[in-house]
């Protein structure tokens, strides 16, 4: 068992040629492990065009990997049939930060195809490369890094700035399963404008649900550019200022599952080719104003829109969701500010209406809103500035032609801070 090649030489060209070949396979590839030192050996310098022409390209089982050092030795791998895990490697740097050295790096350049999970942790790596993957499988998992890095151009003293982690990831179309992207951030590592961008900008296909978590402030996450449709549900988690994702999904336009978004305090930009949602629509803050950039194009939710401690009026617009003309459930508002409105001006068609515990003193729909379900019908309760009679204005239209199903009407705990006239006010958005 042995491998060998002649080299011949004609016109002017090389020509090589294999005589025999014989057991090929390598440790670990499922498929022989007696040959891989031989095929190491044998092989080394024989071929200088292609290193990776006589080595194994598809590897049985599951790899995991930490370190660059540990990646080359999977360089010449095209296909894994099981589960990846990566892990980056760190090198602290000497002096007074807690700092690392930058410019490390982790690829695997070959490979094009994972059948099962993905789960790649950068540590403090300043770039991870899969520049041939085009398939996962299963999961993929991405965490990415914001630290002080520290680096010694020409040699000379060390600078110190800020590194966040680079994913080039140019041929990744499909992923059959979830897409979990994790930001994470060294103590004390800050940036007047530090971003998180995880790229993935060719990824056109989800097989499940998109989740982003991004708690740090500041940061803003970024990727997912060309995602069109997301089959489970998306996920936004970033508890942080000015929620201005305006780089983030920003092509997206139909969610078969549910959205959930937690953000914090200043509401500003999100999902602007959004148009559908199958199942919930869930946007939670500490306290913070909602604007007219959040889901501009958002038509049809198919369950309840809940919305919790939102200020919609000021100091931004009027109205908010303000394409949205169908919810099949009910639009929950909680807490927060309702000097403003949701929906299409000419009137959204909703399951029902709960609004409570909100401040502010209108109506925070269209008088022109239609009711298509029966219960839990339409509530509102324990809002300190809203009158009662403009409660009962509200409804008494509905149940006129806009309430199909007329059902029950709840009106209570309402005006318990302002003293309402005998004639019902009618206040108009700021």
């Amino acid at each position: 068992m042995s491998i060998s090649f002649s080299l011949s030489t004609q016109n002017g060209r090389a020509t090589y040629r294999l005589l025999m070949l014989v057991g090929l396979a390598c440790a670990g590839c499922g498929v022989s492990n007696s040959f891989d030192d031989k095929l190491a050996s044998e092989s080394q310098g024989m071929h200088p065009l292609n290193p990776c022409l006589l080595r194994p390209s598809v590897y049985q089982g599951n790899v995991n990997i930490v370190g660059e050092a540990q990646a080359a030795a999977f360089a010449c791998i095209s296909e894994v049939n099981g589960d990846v895990t990566v892990q980056g490697d760190r090198v602290p740097a000497s002096g007074a930060l807690p700092a690392f050295v930058a410019g490390l790096t982790l690829s695997m350049p070959n490979l094009r195809r994972v059948t099962g999970n993905l789960t790649i942790n950068a540590d403090h790596a300043s770039s991870i490369a899969f520049d041939s993957l085009a398939e996962v499988g299963g999961k993929f998992s991405l965490s990415i890094t914001r630290f002080w890095g520290v680096s010694y151009p020409g040699g000379g003293a060390p600078v110190v700035a800020t590194v966040v982690t680079n994913l080039s990831a140019p041929a990744l179309t499909s992923v059959g399963g979830d897409v979990e992207l994790h930001a994470q951030c060294d103590l004390g590592v800050g940036g007047s404008s530090a971003t998180f961008d995880f790229g993935l900008d060719a990824l056109t296909t989800v097989g499940g649900s998109v989740l982003v978590d991004q708690p740090f402030i500041p940061g803003e996450p970024r990727g997912l550019r060309n995602l069109v449709t997301v089959l489970g549900n998306v996920v936004i988690d970033q508890p942080s200022q000015d929620f201005s994702d305006n780089n983030l999904l920003t092509n997206l336009d139909s969610i078969g599952g549910d959205l959930e978004v937690t953000t914090n305090p200043n509401f500003r930009y999100l999902l602007p080719a959004l148009t559908a949602v199958g199942g919930t629509v869930t946007l939670t803050t500490v306290s913070g104003t909602i604007d007219g950039g959040v889901l501009p194009l958002l038509r049809t939710v198919g369950r309840d829109v809940a919305l919790s401690n939102y200020g919609v009026g000021t100091p931004y617009v009027c109205t908010v969701l303000g394409s949205l003309s169908y919810v099949g459930g009910t639009f929950r508002i909680s807490g927060g500010r309702i000097n403003g409105y949701y929906g299409i001006a000419s009137g959204p068609n909703f399951g029902g209406i709960d609004v409570g515990d909100a401040n502010g003193s209108l109506i925070p729909f269209s008088a022109a809103t239609t009711i298509h379900g029966f219960f839990p019908g339409v509530r509102f309760h324990d809002n300190a500035e809203l009158c009662p009679c403009q409660v009962d204005r509200f409804t008494a239209a509905l149940g006129l032609s806009r309430w199909l199903l007329f059902g029950a009407v709840v009106n209570t705990g309402n005006g318990a801070s302002v003293a309402c006239p005998g004639t019902c006010p009618q206040p108009t958005c700021p």
